[in-house]
Order: structure tokens, then sequence, then C-alpha cells
């Protein structure tokens, strides 16, 4: 089944990622130079192609290539430095068709041993991806349906990048039957990398070592007036976030946590953890109020800062 880019997810990203860029300056340790190296488990890795990104308040993308030496070595000459706005600098390799980011970097900032690590692949991790973290956030609309924003937290706990063998999904997430208008993709990630087949998103994307966080959105229509979510694999850790004023809501297989304000803004959260393994949670409703356009961006900004969102643009592969 096809699904469609969220169209706003880059302005979204690139939004969080300025919120948590420290402020510039007119200085530039950086020198008119980047060096650095591409390591493989700390040694040099010899002929991978190096892409050099910069943003700046106008205009954002690739400014230069090259390739790593013998030693794995690289050098970037830096472009005038607008120190009116701001700019950013950041490299990416390619490394067995995956590619990697590296920190950005501010004309003020001191980029010492500028270091991008790639890593081996795997299609069978051992120890597996695991999910340690789901936010479900709910926003009732004016026709009776909702509107839901789901962030993952996935964790490669191993030390080589999990891609996805013969077409098999990496990791398969649950969604209600009824989920209708699917969206995903976060402006970095193709949307055929994340699919939807009934009740199950199939992932495809390259998992580096550590942490990352996947994002899509559908919606519950109003009726049935319910939602069953079937756990096949239950995360660490899981909230769902439901935006008041909201019409009346029961939910079986989470817990009631408590009334949260954030911003201004009001969630009723429930949520369940390890040692209270659930195997379906169904949602059932009554017509209720709308949510604005813009409350919606606002509400789904909220949990992403309290989910820890931005850690996920700062290490991703693509």
């Amino acid at each position: 089944m096809n699904c469609r880019p969220i169209a706003r997810a880059p302005l979204f990203l690139a939004g969080l990622f300025l919120l948590f860029v420290a402020p510039l300056t007119a200085q530039t340790p950086l020198g008119g130079e980047l060096r650095g190296q591409i390591v493989l488990d700390s040694a040099g890795v010899s002929g991978v192609d190096i892409e050099l990104h910069r943003v700046t308040t106008a205009t954002s993308g690739v400014i230069d290539r090259t390739t790593s030496d013998a030693s794995g070595r690289f050098t970037f000459r830096l472009p005038p430095i607008d120190t009116v706005g701001f700019t950013v600098f950041f490299a990416t390799a390619e490394f067995n068709t995956v590619r990697y980011f590296g920190r950005p970097l501010h004309p003020s900032d001191d980029p010492g041993e500028y270091r991008l690590a790639v890593f081996d692949t795997t299609s069978a991790p051992d120890p597996p991806v695991r999910i340690t973290r789901r936010d479900m956030v709910l926003l009732p609309q004016q026709d009776g349906s909702w509107e839901v924003n789901e962030i993952y937290t996935l964790l490669n706990p191993g030390r080589q990048t999990v891609v996805s063998g013969s077409g098999m999904p990496i990791v398969q997430l649950d969604i209600p039957e009824d989920a209708a208008a699917f969206e995903a993709g976060d402006g970095d990630t193709p949307a055929d990398q994340i699919q939807r087949m009934g009740d199950r998103v199939l992932l495809l994307i390259p998992l580096l070592p550590g942490e990352r966080e996947i994002f899509f959105r559908y919606r519950l229509p109003a009726s049935p007036a319910r939602a069953i979510l079937a756990l096949r694999t239950m995360p660490d850790t899981m909230n769902l976030f439901v935006r008041q004023p909201a019409p009346s809501l029961t939910v079986d297989g989470l817990t009631p946590a408590e009334l949260i304000e954030v911003e201004g803004e009001r969630f009723l959260q429930y949520t369940a953890g390890v040692g209270s393994p659930r195997s379906e949670i169904t949602m059932r409703w009554q017509r209720g109020p709308s949510v604005s356009p813009v409350t919606a961006a606002v509400a789904l900004t909220i949990v992403v800062l309290i989910g820890g969102g931005v850690a996920a643009y700062r290490n991703r592969a693509s």
C-alpha cells in the first residue's frame, strides 16, 4: 500500500534542529577548513565518498565533495561565513550503501577531531532491534475522527548498522486496521522505506547503532467510534496523549497516568511499561470538539520534545 510523505515534516524538523543549535558569533575557530577522518572501529577507511553540507538563513545543501585518503582523512575548504544570520556545516559519508551524518558545526565551534564513524552492516542483528518507547498523540477533529501522530524510539544495541535483507522489514510496527490517510517520512527518509500493510507498518530504513526515532501519522474515522490496536511487540515504554478538551474516551489496556500541561496545552496521559504486557488496546469514543491545524502542530512539537525527538535528527541514516 502506498503512503504519502509528510509535507510539513522538513520544516518541522528543521525548526527543532535550530532550536537546539547554539547561538553564533562572528569568530571563526574553524579557520577556513574542516579536517576530519572516516573511521570504522577506530581505524581509518579509505575511498569513502564524503559531502560537505551548509545550512544558512537562506539556503541549504551540498557545497563540496571529496574522497577519504589512505588513512581515511579528508579536508574541505570552507566558504565565507554569514556573520549576519546563521551558518551550520556538517559532513556526510556513504559507506556500504548507507549514508552517515557527522555532527553539526557552527563558525564559533572548535571542530577538534572531526570523526565520522561508519559501520559494517547486517540483516540479522544479534541482539535484535528493540522498541524502547512509543508515543501516540490523539487530536480530536470536528467530524468526530481523530488525527493520530506516532513517534517510535528504536534502539539498535549492536555495533553494526541493521539493513533490510531481501526486502524484509527491519522492524514491524502495529497500527489499528481501520487507520486511514496514512502519511510517513520525515523529509530525510524516502516514503517507500516506511510502508503500510494492513495493520502493520514495515520499516526498511537502515538503523545505525544507537537510537533513532520514526514519525508517521494517520486518521481514525468517526465510525465505528472505536479502534483496536493489536500489540505484537510491546515497547519498553508506551504513552498515549489525548489532547484536551476531547470527547468521552475509554482506553482498555493502558493505565491513566495524569493530566499534564506543557506550553499551555493539556493532555491526558495513559501509559504502560515493562512488566505490564498487553496484547491489545481498545479505544472507544464519542463525537467531540475540533482542533485547529496550528494547535495540532503545537501539540506534536510538544510531544516530540518530551520524547527527545531531536536526538534522532542528529543520528540518522537515509
